[in-house]
């Protein structure tokens, strides 16, 4: 029997159709529950999702954001209980965080607005996010948010020279 179902499942594997579970995947990013030292993803990772028939729609997006990975090794940046409100002129993508998101630390707030920037420049093509959450206005933009620190490459490239 066990034969079968491995077989099975191989044999659904090799068709085409199946090896992708996504019809129109997403792709979100969130922050890891453990830190990676080292590596490109080790504090902020992807996560795909799956978008069927709502991928132009920025609000439905982010409320399925907000109810958080599906991945164990994942964790929402944001409180539960935020609430983001979003509009989009032009290029450029607004969010307003409700007041559970104020009592983030500084340094939590920015990666919360990482992966927020991440999420919204994967799903649309808008070039600057711009998050704001009471007194707190952070504005990113598509070349300011890089996932790897290489600056200890960089120093000491430029030592040697």
């Amino acid at each position: 029997m066990k034969r079968i179902v491995c077989l099975g499942l191989l044999l659904c594997l090799l068709m085409p159709g199946c090896a992708d579970p996504f019809k129109e995947p997403v792709t979100f990013y969130y922050l890891r529950k453990e830190f990676q030292f080292g590596v490109e993803d080790g504090v902020i990772a992807s996560e795909a999702r799956e978008a069927s028939g709502h991928t132009d729609d920025l609000s439905y997006l982010i409320a399925l954001y907000l109810m958080g990975p599906a991945n164990e090794q994942l964790t929402s940046p944001l409180p539960n209980g935020t609430r983001i409100l979003t509009s989009r002129v032009d290029q450029i993508i607004y969010l307003d965080l409700s007041d559970h998101a104020q009592d983030l630390a500084d340094s939590d707030f920015t990666l919360a607005c990482a992966c927020l920037s991440l999420t919204c420049f994967g799903i649309t093509n808008a070039q600057e996010v711009i998050i704001t959450c009471g007194s707190r206005s952070i504005t990113m933009d598509r070349d300011s948010l890089s996932l790897f620190d290489d600056s200890a490459v960089f120093d000491a490239t430029e030592e040697t020279q």
